[in-house]
Parts: C-alpha cells; sequence; structure tokens
C-alpha cells in the first residue's frame, strides 16, 4: 500500500471527547506502518541491488583498468619489437654493405689480377713470338743452306755426268 508525505501531512482526523478518534488514529497509523515496513523493505533491496551495481561498476573498472594496462603493456611490447626490427634492420643492411663492399673489393683484385695476367700472357705470346720467329728463321736458313747444298751437288752431279759422258766419248 502506498502513502505519499503529502497524504500524511493532510490526514485529518475526526475529534472525539478525548481527542482524536482513536480508530482512525490508529488504521492511520497501521497503514502508514505497512506503507513504511514496505518502503524499508524497498530500501533494502535497492541498496543491496545498488551494493551490487557497485561492485559490478568496480569489476568493470577494473577489468577496464587490466585492459587499459594490458594496452598499455601491448604497445610498449610492440614498440619494443619495432626497435629490435629497426635495429635488426640496420644491422642486416650494415652486414650486407659490409658484403658488398668485400665483394666489390674481391672484385677489384681479381679484375687486377686478370688485367695482370692478360699484361703477362701478352709478353709471354710476344716472347714465344720472337721464339717461334727465330726458330722458323734459323730453319729457313738450314732450308737455304740444304737448298744451295742440294743445288750445288746437282751441279756438280751434272759437271760429273758430263765429264764422264766427255770421257766415254
Amino acid at each position: 500500500m502506498k502513502i505519499t508525505p503529502m497524504e500524511i501531512q493532510k490526514q485529518e482526523f475526526k475529534r472525539s471527547l478525548w481527542g482524536l478518534d482513536s480508530n482512525q488514529v490508529e488504521s492511520f497509523l497501521e497503514t502508514v506502518s505497512l506503507a513504511m515496513e514496505e518502503l524499508v523493505l524497498e530500501n533494502r533491496g535497492l541498496q543491496e541491488a545498488q551494493a551490487l551495481l557497485k561492485a559490478e561498476v568496480r569489476g568493470y573498472k577494473e577489468r577496464e583498468e587490466g585492459f587499459r594496462d594490458s594496452i598499455l603493456h601491448s604497445r610498449q611490447v610492440m614498440e619494443g619489437m619495432e626497435e629490435n626490427a629497426k635495429k635488426e634492420a640496420e644491422l642486416i643492411v650494415s652486414q650486407a654493405e659490409i658484403k658488398a663492399e668485400d665483394i666489390i673489393n674481391r672484385a677489384h683484385q681479381s679484375y687486377a689480377k686478370v688485367k695482370d695476367d692478360i699484361t703477362e700472357l701478352k709478353r709471354q705470346r710476344a716472347l714465344l713470338d720472337a721464339r717461334i720467329r727465330g726458330v722458323l728463321a734459323a730453319h729457313k736458313k738450314i732450308l737455304d743452306i740444304n737448298r744451295e747444298e742440294s743445288q750445288a751437288l746437282d751441279s756438280r752431279d751434272d759437271k760429273i755426268a758430263v765429264f764422264k759422258k766427255s770421257q766415254r766419248s
């Protein structure tokens, strides 16, 4: 049974010989008592619900704080990982540059060696060419001498044959 504060204030009782009508007063007190009991129970229920809601809100706030901490920690971990990845990438690039420089140096050394080898081969070729020309010249000279000797022998043989013919005749 609901009763409002205004109804309590405006409640009027009939007057009797000894004051107010006791039946009306007792009936009104019974109504107010029941309304108060309902209000107390409702208030208790609301306080309990409020306590539960406050606990639930506290739980949500704790979870929210946990999520924030997790997000902050994740962000810090990601930043750390990103920084490590940058450092690792810089290291890889640095190592690649060193390897590239080493490869270039070896290529220059190889180029210089090949160039030196070509120069040496050209020198050996010129030397070999000169030696072969010398050998060929010597063989030509020997062939020329052999031809001259052969012609001289042929000429002598012809003279001997003519002489033998002239003696036979």
